[in-house]
């Protein structure tokens, strides 16, 4: 009996200690180094019967944290991403993308958008207004499906396509995506088996979704496991780290983008059109210590900077050879990387102000151009 006791004591004592450390854990993760948690935001993200699946809501008004600052976001009636005091006026550019024209790590008045319409508008000396139509989620087909809406609802001078490599790059494209339902937590339940898959939907993926929307200790967690992770097969940036790097010229994946570019390019031609298309690289291509570091987690030989910009290469050539305009990224983001700019966000891994300075440096001179060609 006083052994239970005893052994009753110890668990306790057990349980309280390991508590007060994760709590303390947490509270200075919390002021040190604060992480990008998961939102649950179905004020900001709404579902799209259109074929779009899910985009931004319109009219908002709100304000979002991604880990790295406070940022204001509005909405235009369309649910585009605009600035204060912003009207659209003569002059349209369009603007297609992901997470990373969407932006909402940045401000909107740093946004690439918003420096590449303050610049072109300047140097033209008539107002010049990118609509930006990035939304987090999206991807080629998305990029399809909004061009089309777009050229066709309104006039636009040009059009810009931001392709992020790190997941933009797939084998299949769908050409319509169903409404996405309200995000929310996963529901705890019993497992219905005892398969590792079944327990994980049951059990540990609720417990998961859970820590990384509240906890940054276990985001950071999350983020010093990637080798063994990686290793595992469990991290989704491992997978896609992976695929880059280890990609080849004549990968279906970059076949089967370009096709989807070449649709875009060939509606807004019928349009009138010029369409520009921008590569965004991932940080690990532009940061080579973190590029050596997935290599290693995953097994790989080490990967020297020219391997890490094949991507790249394989896929603005193939564009080109459809006669399709590419302005590529990975360089000026290296350059600029190398001089001690953080062009990345320090918690959010989209760019930084410092990376969309960078980006709109590189395209502008190339949107000058196709808006001052004659059609």
């Amino acid at each position: 009996m006083i052994r239970l006791t005893n052994l009753i004591g110890k668990l306790a004592l057990l349980f309280v200690s390991t508590s007060v450390s994760l709590l303390l854990g947490e509270a200075v993760v919390r002021q040190v180094a604060p992480q990008p948690l998961f939102h649950l935001r179905p004020d900001i993200w709404s579902s799209d019967s259109g074929g779009l699946g899910h985009r931004l809501a319109p009219d908002l008004d709100t304000t979002i944290n991604t880990g790295e600052r406070d940022v204001r976001l509005l909405t235009d009636s369309e649910g585009h991403r605009i600035g204060i005091g912003d009207v659209p006026v003569a002059g349209h550019v369009l603007a297609l993308g992901d997470s990373f024209l969407e932006a909402m790590a940045v401000p909107y008045e740093h946004t690439v958008t918003a420096q590449l319409s303050h610049s072109v508008s300047e140097r033209r000396g008539i107002p010049t207004y990118i609509r930006n139509t990035g939304v987090a989620g999206y991807g080629p087909a998305h990029y399809r499906l909004t061009a089309a809406s777009e050229l066709s609802k309104r006039p636009y001078d040009a059009a810009l396509v931001f392709l992020f490599l790190r997941n933009d790059l797939k084998k299949r494209h769908r050409r319509r995506f169903p409404p996405r339902q309200p995000l929310a937590l996963p529901v705890w339940r019993l497992p219905q088996a005892l398969s590792p898959a079944e327990i994980s939907a049951a059990l540990i993926y609720p417990a998961y979704t859970r820590l990384r929307s509240r906890s940054h200790l276990a985001v950071l967690a999350k983020q010093r496991l990637l080798p063994i992770l990686a290793t595992l097969g469990l991290m989704s940036d491992a997978r896609q780290a992976e695929q880059i790097l280890v990609l080849g010229a004549s990968d279906l994946e970059i076949v089967a983008t370009a096709d989807v570019c070449e649709e875009i390019a060939d509606f807004a031609r019928l349009q009138r059109v010029p369409v520009l298309f921008v590569l965004i690289p991932a940080d690990f291509q532009v940061n080579p210590g973190l590029g050596r570091g997935y290599a290693a987690s995953l097994g790989l030989a080490d990967s020297d900077s020219a391997a890490l910009a094949n991507p790249n290469r394989f896929f603005s050539t193939e564009l080109r050879s459809r006669g399709l305009h590419v302005a590529d990224a990975l360089d000026s983001l290296r350059s600029a990387h190398a001089s001690g700019i953080a062009v990345y966000g320090k918690v959010d891994r989209h760019l930084s102000p410092a990376g969309h300075r960078v980006l709109a440096e590189l395209v502008g001179p190339e949107l000058l151009r196709m808006l001052d060609s004659d059609p």
